[in-house]
């Protein structure tokens, strides 16, 4: 079959340090009509014309690396293509279903680990001669977390399911990942408000999955941007931008 020749550049490409391949979603048919205008092609790394840059300065994930990939003319042929010639946004679409599960899943876990904190501190921690846990306040709080996760998990078994019978839409994936990241960051911020001073101590663990909690806001498709794409079904009748 015919080659093809890549040129450009990937930023904020997570892992692709430690990475033998990469997957690149390019424009193959620009002419064409929207959803079938990209391919997406496997390119080994250590290709020639293939360089990767890692990005200094980044304060989270520090567990993962986060750099740029460069791509100078970068020769691959048609035994490359994943999937289907110019269905790159099929490709891309079904793996983001499956990320912005797995970004929803990293959230309740990061709440389910704020909640566990809250509990022991909020039983050992006194004030006024009594724990901090007879307090209505911190009741509330922590009963809401506790709410909040069984209601995520629920969510979040369901479409996982969904997603193994290839029976998962789009927007629901884009839901459950804005609804989650959302409310485990909320919470994230009353649970460190209820532990005090000591929850900016990385040693405790809530600062760093606060930290954490924004990636996973913007990560598989920032909040902001899949909520205009979720609300599209709700208006049929309109066109939203």
């Amino acid at each position: 079959g015919k080659d093809w020749i890549i040129k450009g550049e990937k930023c904020w490409s997570t892992n692709a340090k430690w990475s033998s391949h990469v997957v690149v979603h390019a424009m193959t048919d620009p002419k064409s009509k929207p959803g079938h205008r990209t391919t997406c092609f496997i390119v080994p790394m250590d290709d020639p014309n293939v360089s990767y840059q890692e990005m200094a300065g980044k304060d989270l994930w520090s567990q993962s690396s986060t750099g740029s990939i460069a791509f100078d003319d970068v020769r691959v042929s048609g035994d490359a293509i994943l999937g289907k010639e110019n269905e790159g946004f099929k490709v891309m679409a079904q793996s983001l279903n499956g990320g912005r599960l797995f970004i929803a899943g990293m959230s309740l876990a990061s709440l389910a680990f704020a909640l566990d904190k809250c509990r022991t501190y909020s039983q050992e921690r006194e004030q006024f001669g009594v724990p901090i846990g007879t307090f209505q306040r911190v009741q509330d709080v922590i009963i809401d977390m506790d709410i909040t996760l069984e209601q995520g998990l629920t969510w979040l078994i369901d479409l996982t399911n969904r997603y193994d019978n290839d029976t998962l839409d789009r927007e629901s994936a884009a839901k459950v990942k804005i609804e989650c990241s959302r409310r485990a960051s909320d919470h994230l911020t009353m649970a460190m408000e209820i532990c005090g001073g000591v929850s900016s101590l990385d040693e405790f663990g809530l600062i760093r999955h606060h930290r954490d909690l924004f990636v996973c806001r913007v990560g598989e498709g920032s909040n902001f941007a899949l909520k205009g794409f979720a609300a599209r079904p709700l208006m049929p009748d309109i066109t939203l931008q």
